[in-house]
């Protein structure tokens, strides 16, 4: 396996995680009560950082939109969550495109680099993060 092979594995890891977690997240605004609460926490931290890795010109707006999110009163969380989501939603997209678009250019091993700004600490950082989310789902019936 090259480089280029092993960053493209790693950033499709990250794109089914960063799903996974919108739809977790999503899922727990769902629920009801205090139960959400250490759930909502866990994937706010995650698409924080996730925000961190996305190479899209809607990130920063994203960024924000978690911020108001995170500070929301808890009877209204809903509205700027899901703001949040579809924001973030569209900057995955984006970065997804950018992605794809290297795949299909057949890029060098530099460009990819650049796009994936991966190191063995940001790896790290992003699987303790979704262990962690992984950690506050609720138990299937």
């Amino acid at each position: 396996m090259n480089e280029t092979e092993i960053i493209q594995q790693q950033l499709d890891i990250e794109r089914r995680h960063f799903a996974q977690v919108a739809q977790a997240c999503a899922s727990a605004l769902s629920a009801q009560g205090r139960a959400r609460e250490p759930l909502l926490g866990a994937c706010a931290d995650y698409l924080e950082f996730a925000l961190t890795r996305l190479r899209s010109p809607t990130a920063a707006e994203a960024r924000s939109r978690l911020r108001s999110a995170r500070t929301a009163d808890a009877a209204a969380a809903a509205g700027p969550w899901h703001a949040f989501l579809e924001l973030f939603d569209k900057a995955c997209r984006d970065h997804i495109a950018a992605i794809d678009g290297l795949r299909a250019r057949n890029e060098p091993v530099a460009r990819w680099r650049a796009l994936a700004s991966l190191d063995a600490d940001a790896i790290v950082a992003e699987r303790e993060r979704f262990a962690q989310v992984q950690s506050e789902l609720p138990s299937p019936p």
